[in-house]
């Protein structure tokens, strides 16, 4: 597998896990967070709660930024210490972002068939 293969294949697995985080339309409530209601189609709105550590926590994983930071660490990490294991990670996630992808396309095509 080539060098941009492997970056490619990173780059749609870190994707996907920032996408499986900040999304799905529904209340996934977290003891740093307060759920807001819906910000976009399949986004969440949270607010972050209590002082100190567990607020410094919470501003981490609700700034997309920031978690995509963290997430991006532990699977260069991932990949010195337990690198089958980690490829078969990314690239499921890379598999699935594919499948967004192409359901998003169809959406789209439904859509403009419709207008």
């Amino acid at each position: 597998m080539s060098v941009l293969s492997d970056v490619r294949s990173r780059v749609s697995g870190l994707a996907r896990t920032e996408k499986e985080r900040y999304s799905g339309g529904e209340e996934r409530p977290l003891p740093f967070t307060v759920y807001q209601g819906q910000e976009g189609p399949a986004e969440l709105e949270e607010e972050v709660r209590g002082q100190g550590a567990r607020k410094a926590v919470g501003e981490l994983i609700t700034c997309p930024f920031c978690i995509d930071m963290w997430v991006a660490t532990g699977l260069m990490a991932g990949f010195i210490y337990l690198p089958r294991t980690t490829r078969l990670v990314i690239d499921t996630l890379a598999v699935l972002a594919g499948a967004d992808l192409l359901q998003f396309g169809y959406s789209w095509l439904q859509e403009q068939e419709q207008s």
